[in-house]
């Protein structure tokens, strides 16, 4: 978890959730939000979205009154224990913490992987980044292995993994979490 503060209080986030920064050091050659729509990934004269993890002390976040705030502090702390992701109707944005400051409602989280037996290394350290955690992509696979031990489906189910850790159907459904399986 990231935990910014600013000069009216502090709000933690998950590393990968985006805020809207107005004005920042080399804000153009950050990374782009991955978990937004992909026509609103790029800079524009307003600012851009930028990822919990990514911002910067004195990053200017957008208040939803249309007032700067400064990012006076920022620190990471491993984090054990489930988020939640919220579908906010109309320009999926919402205001947090007692200054409301702008982030975005993170439409769905980015499908990792589709299918396969095992947790692949790219989806691991995806997870990994994701989610606060530094565990070997054989270590995931044996949570994948729990759950669908514990759902009662064969070995080579072909199921996906999103970057919250889900383990979802064809259908989107969501049928269990992969950190709830890890030893």
């Amino acid at each position: 978890m990231v935990t910014i503060t600013t000069n009216s209080a502090s709000v933690q986030a998950t590393g990968n959730h985006p805020f809207w920064v107005v004005d920042g050091d080399d804000l153009r050659g950050r990374p782009a939000a991955q978990d937004v729509y992909s026509h609103e990934r790029d800079l524009t004269h307003n600012g851009r979205w930028v990822e919990a993890r990514e911002l910067r002390i004195g990053d200017q976040l957008l208040s939803v009154s249309g007032t700067r705030i400064s990012i006076e502090s920022l620190s990471t702390a491993h984090h054990h224990g489930r988020v939640y992701n919220m579908q906010v109707d109309g320009p999926h944005t919402y205001a947090v913490g007692p200054s409301g400051v702008l982030v975005h409602n993170k439409p769905s989280a980015r499908i990792l992987q589709t299918g396969g037996h095992t947790v692949k290394p790219g989806t691991a350290k995806a997870l990994n980044e994701s989610l606060g955690r530094n565990l070997h992509h054989r270590d995931w696979g044996r949570a994948l292995e729990g759950l669908k031990d514990s759902l009662g489906l064969p070995k080579d189910y072909h199921g996906r993994i999103d970057a919250l850790g889900n383990y979802l159907d064809e259908a989107g459904n969501i049928l269990g979490n992969l950190e709830d399986f890890l030893h």
